[in-house]
């Protein structure tokens, strides 16, 4: 569904655009018609997929820094600023916690 399309739905609706589509809704993909926005399709998936995490995840400070890095993930194109101690920041815990829940995943 293209952008201005999602968007309008949303207006009409009058709820936040994360909030606008069912999930039937944003799994329609004609990729004949048009070329999909990756942004667009990521900014209504990831409500989801944090609802997923949530009851799959049952660890909150797992879920916490999951949850973080799925959210940085989204919001940007590349691994910059993509570091532990802004992971740590967004998840609201500090670097400590972050190892000592994460010691043995070496490549940390």
């Amino acid at each position: 569904m293209p952008k201005a399309q999602f968007e309008a739905r949303a207006a009409n609706v009058g709820t936040p655009i994360s909030m606008a589509l069912s999930l039937a809704q944003i799994s329609e993909f004609n990729f004949e018609s048009t070329i999909p926005d990756i942004d667009t399709h990521i900014q209504m998936w990831l409500p989801e997929v944090e609802k997923a995490a949530r009851s799959f995840v049952a660890n909150d400070r797992y879920q916490a820094f999951f949850l973080a890095a799925l959210r940085m993930a989204a919001s940007t194109k590349s691994l910059k600023g993509f570091s532990v101690p802004n992971l740590a920041k967004k998840a609201g815990y500090s670097r400590s916690t972050f190892f000592r829940l994460f010691e043995g995943y070496s490549g940390f």
